[in-house]
């Protein structure tokens, strides 16, 4: 770099996951302790668990939201398909709760 000169910039690719919670705010309103308990336990018990074994870090979360990055396109894709393949499998609580649903789990951005 010449003295005097435009600066290096450093640049690298990403995918970045953006997701949230489907219907997130009637269900505020309906319970919203239980709410926010049943988020923090799927995404103690899901996200945090997927999303790592696919070598992706949570970069913002927004409440019923979140942003994932991810070095690989290929890795992010199949973090969001098992946690999809996931949800049905139990996310409705044992209180028997209305079963959360993730949207824009496809929304992933390069």
């Amino acid at each position: 770099m010449k003295p005097g000169g435009p600066a290096r910039v450093d640049r690298r690719l990403a995918a970045i996951l953006a997701a949230d919670v489907a219907g997130y705010s009637p269900l505020m309103r309906a319970d919203e302790e239980r709410t926010l308990q049943r988020l923090q336990a799927l995404r103690r018990e899901l996200l945090d668990p997927k999303i790592a074994e696919h070598h992706g870090r949570i970069v913002k979360t927004t409440g019923d939201g979140f942003l994932v990055g991810s070095a690989s396109v290929v890795d992010a894709v199949r973090s969001a398909v098992e946690v999809q393949q996931a949800m049905p499998e139990g996310n409705a609580g044992a209180d028997g709760g209305q079963p959360y649903r993730f949207s824009g789990l496809a929304s992933i951005l390069c």
